[in-house]
C-alpha cells in the first residue's frame, strides 16, 4: 500500500513532468505491506518490520531491487536511496499524517534538482501537497484499524 500511495498520492508531481519508475506499482498492489492487526517484527524506534518486509518479498521470488523498497520506510536518512525509495518514505510518513520537515526538505530537492529550477520554485505547491496528504493521516490510520484500508 505504502508503494501505491508513493506513487499514487503523489501524482500531482507529474505536472512538473518528472520520470518515476512506475513499474513497481502492479507488483506490490494495494495492501501488500501494509496488513491488518499487530505487526510482530515492529517494535518502536527499530526497523524490523522493514526487514522483516524485505526478507517477505526476497522469499517470495520479488528481485532484491525491487523488496529493498522496504528499507527507506525507516532508514532513508542512513542509507543511499533512490528518488523513488525518497518518495516511498514520504508517503509513508504523510499516509499516516506525520509531516517529517529533513525528509521532504530532501524530496522538494530532489524535484527542484529534476525539473532544472529552485527548491524555491516548487516549495510551496509540494508543501502544500504534503500538507493535504498528512491531515486525512488520522482518517486513513483509522479505518485502517477498523479493517477498512
Amino acid at each position: 500500500m505504502v508503494a501505491r500511495h508513493a506513487l499514487a498520492e503523489l501524482t500531482p508531481l507529474r505536472v512538473v513532468h518528472l520520470d518515476i519508475d512506475t513499474t513497481a506499482m502492479p507488483l506490490f498492489g494495494d495492501h501488500e505491506g501494509a496488513l491488518l492487526g499487530p505487526n510482530p517484527h515492529y517494535r518502536r524506534g527499530d526497523s524490523m518490520c522493514e526487514i522483516a518486509g524485505e526478507a517477505m518479498l526476497l522469499a517470495r521470488g520479488v528481485s532484491p531491487a525491487l523488496a529493498r523498497v522496504c528499507l527507506p520506510h525507516a532508514q532513508w536518512d542512513r542509507m543511499s536511496v533512490s528518488f523513488e525509495e525518497l518518495l516511498v518514505a514520504l508517503a509513508d510518513k504523510l499516509w499516516k499524517g506525520v509531516r517529517k520537515v529533513d525528509l521532504e526538505e530532501r524530496v522538494i530537492d530532489a524535484v527542484a534538482e529534476k525539473v532544472g529550477t529552485s527548491r524555491w520554485e516548487v516549495f510551496v505547491t509540494l508543501d502544500s501537497l504534503f500538507e493535504e496528504i498528512a491531515a486525512e493521516g488520522d482518517a486513513r490510520l483509522e479505518r485502517r484499524r477498523r479493517g477498512a484500508a
